[in-house]
């Protein structure tokens, strides 16, 4: 059995700065809300992030109106990403719009934006854009397809069903580790290795 070891790498920084919060009723309490969602989600797969509060940096939102400002806190933080945005509210409807900046390139602001409709539906909202900010952020590839190959006595299907890795799920070592165990365990195999193409992005299962 042979497994591709994964390359260690420094865990990638991010600053996080307050929302602008827009919106008829006092929704206030979401300036601080909305970044803390994000960063709990962003930690949890391995990202270390900063949050600013507007004690902590009243000027914020100027920084967030000139690139020359947030480079600068990019390189005070040692910060990779700076992230900030803002949620307008209008009746049931509201407008969740981030920008997402690397202070080390000479690229634009990355934007991002989602709609929803209830405050039920926030929450969801802003789990989705941490999703799409953790693939940038932390460089990650999705998996397109799973295929086997190689097995003469039990069909594919039958495999795929014991593997959770799905296309569509972020890479991870971890979990097919565990999918590996899981084929192993089905007392068909006594040579199992897991390959992934990197160009096409796929990930095999062979026998």
């Amino acid at each position: 059995m042979t497994l591709q070891p994964a390359v260690a790498q420094k865990p990638a920084s991010v600053v996080i700065l307050p929302f602008e919060i827009f919106s008829e009723k006092d929704m206030s309490y979401l300036q601080a809300e909305i970044p803390s969602a994000l960063k709990k989600s962003l930690e949890q797969a391995g990202a270390r992030v900063l949050l600013l509060d507007p004690l902590s940096e009243p000027d914020w939102k100027k920084r967030t109106a000139n690139i020359e400002e947030l480079k600068q806190l990019g390189l005070q933080t040692g910060a990779d990403y700076v992230l900030w945005g803002s949620l307008t509210w209008i009746g049931q409807q509201f407008s969740l719009d981030l920008k997402l900046f690397e202070p080390l390139s000479e690229k634009q602001p990355r934007p991002f934006v989602a709609e929803g409709q209830g405050i039920e539906n926030l929450s969801p909202t802003v789990d989705k854009i941490a999703r799409d900010l953790r693939l940038i952020i932390l460089k990650r590839q999705k998996i397109l397809a799973v295929e086997v190959s190689g097995n003469q006595r039990i069909e594919a299907d039958a495999i795929k069903r014991v593997v959770k890795t799905q296309p569509g799920d972020i890479y991870n070592l971890k979990n097919l580790s565990a999918d590996l165990k899981a084929v192993y365990a089905m007392g068909y195999f006594d040579d199992i290795q897991i390959e992934t193409e990197t160009r096409s992005r796929k990930n095999f299962l062979t026998s």
